[in-house]
């Protein structure tokens, strides 16, 4: 399990959020498609995922990379609750910033999201998909092996591990 280790080659430690994409169920099955097959298959409810460089107002700066726009980009948009659980994790923003600033405007990997259904396919060195740009920013080693929903957990975890008092 060496590939949940983050790289502990970071600097100034903050807490940071990473949003995640629950699709509407109300949408016609033909514009939520690929949303429905990956949360099927990774058997979880989130098909995207986000992390958040700043907010005013309402609109959040996010980056990721995603199918929709084409690859690695640094967007603003809001997020709703009804779509979107947030997750706080201790990250370093000014990494995370570096590395869409490095990263912006690759490809979407097709072929890793494909990994998904048909492991163990690693993709390209060069195109990234949402959860693997995330983990990737945030230090994760062998970021290609996390789909949204194990991203999740394993943030979801971390974040309840830095926040237990001493003696729980």
């Amino acid at each position: 399990f060496g590939w949940l280790a983050k790289d502990l080659r970071r600097g100034i430690m903050t807490t940071i959020k990473v949003a995640f994409y629950k699709y509407p169920k109300t949408k016609p099955f033909y514009k939520t498609f690929f949303n429905r097959l990956t949360c099927w298959w990774t058997r979880g409810q989130y098909s995207h995922v986000e992390v958040i460089l700043s907010e005013k107002n309402g609109v959040y700066e996010c980056g990721s990379s995603s199918a929709r726009d084409h690859g690695v980009r640094v967007k603003s948009m809001p997020l709703p609750p009804v779509k979107w659980d947030i997750v706080e994790v201790e990250a370093d923003l000014e990494c995370v910033r570096a590395w869409f600033a490095r990263e912006s405007g690759k490809k979407y990997d097709y072929l890793a999201w494909l990994g998904f259904l048909f492991r163990p396919e690693r993709g390209s060195d060069s195109k990234w998909f949402c959860s693997e740009a995330i983990a990737d920013c945030l230090g994760y080693r062998d970021a290609w092996r996390f789909d949204p929903n194990t991203l999740f957990v394993v943030l979801r975890r971390a974040n309840d591990v830095n926040n237990k008092q001493v003696g729980e």
